[in-house]
């Protein structure tokens, strides 16, 4: 797959700017001859998962440049991650499809940690996470598609609360467009509240866009994260895919995202 950001870690620690933190990967139509585009990521993802792109060279014939979906953490950096497994959960809690066996394309679900960051990888440092009591979050990847759920449990109602407002005030200060690296592609983000899932939601959309002779253009590589709360329990879904634009005008990614959002939400 092309880049995936994902708005979120590595963890809230969501691709995770993947994000949160984080973009699937863009691919975009490019110019004749095609610009070939090196490759390049970021630490791997046992770091910290906030989506960075990889980039894959692209194909001397008519294609398009196009990016790798990961989420990485900067090691130096430790601001907004989230522990993929710490304390212990409600009592048969489940994660989405959490059981499901790895495939020839993807992965089985595993724990990771996810974190909450701007596009450019800037954590983002919200103090209510040390109310943090226990965290379940994992996630599958494949060439084309990541995609990961978690549950964060906070110490009371107003810790979680807390939570989601310095996010959702957070992600509103990031900037729109992320750095252009040096194959021409720029991330780009945006943050949503989202009425009728739990008490509070907030939705962050990542996607690429690609510069072609001066004029952007959007590629391949998209990510939805969304965050949920129901009183001191937090849930987290994120997922890239190769689609193009702003996946929050994706159906398909939304709705899929909803649905494990409510799944979570009723066992808490």
């Amino acid at each position: 797959m092309k880049r995936i950001i994902l708005a979120g870690v590595a963890t809230l620690a969501l691709t995770g700017c993947a994000t949160s933190g984080p973009i699937a990967t863009p691919s975009v139509p490019a110019p004749s001859p095609t610009p070939t585009v090196t490759a390049s990521s970021t630490p791997a993802r046992t770091a910290t998962p906030s989506s960075t792109p990889k980039k894959t060279t692209a194909k001397p014939t008519n294609s398009v440049p196009t990016r790798t979906p990961t989420r990485t953490l900067p090691p130096e950096t430790t601001d907004g991650v989230i522990a993929g497994a710490i304390g212990q959960v409600p009592q048969g809690f489940t994660l989405p499809d959490e059981g499901r066996a790895a495939t020839g394309e993807t992965t089985a679900f595993e724990t990771t940690p996810w974190r909450v960051a701007c596009l450019d990888e800037v954590g983002i440092a919200a103090p209510a996470l040390d109310k943090l009591t226990a965290t379940r979050i994992k996630a599958s990847s494949g060439p084309e598609h990541v995609e990961g759920n978690g549950l964060l449990v906070f110490a009371d109602d107003a810790s979680a609360k807390a939570f989601m407002d310095q996010a959702a005030a957070a992600y509103a200060q990031c900037p729109a467009q992320g750095r252009t690296d040096d194959g021409g592609f720029r991330p780009s983000q945006k943050v949503d509240a989202v009425a009728g899932l739990g008490e509070q939601s907030i939705r962050i959309g990542s996607w690429w866009e690609y510069s072609d002779n001066g004029t952007w253009v959007q590629s391949p590589g998209a990510d939805l994260t969304n965050l949920a709360r129901k009183g001191r329990f937090v849930t987290l879904t994120y997922e890239g895919d190769e689609s193009t634009g702003d996946p929050s005008a994706n159906p398909d990614l939304t709705q899929r995202a909803e649905a494990r959002i409510r799944q979570m939400l009723d066992q808490v």
